[in-house]
């Protein structure tokens, strides 16, 4: 069976941080990424459908920084 673009990509993205792991390890790296976003993904859905919560997280990412260039 061959492989989803994003599945390559998960693939690739282990190989280039761990090139030191066999097939077998990288299958099993990939599942581990694969269930991890899966989580993320789900807590952002949750925190997208409470407009507090939501609001919460706009506040506590909020760059408070002023961005500038200067000239060296």
């Amino acid at each position: 069976m061959e492989k989803s673009n994003s599945s390559k990509k998960i693939a690739s993205i282990v190989r280039k941080f761990y090139p030191q792991l066999n097939e077998n390890q990288i299958q099993e790296a990939e599942e581990n990424l694969m269930d991890f976003l899966e989580v993320v993904l789900e807590i952002y859905e949750d925190i997208r459908s409470d407009p507090q919560a939501y609001a919460q997280l706009k506040t506590l990412t909020a760059s408070n920084r002023e961005v500038t260039i200067r000239d060296k």
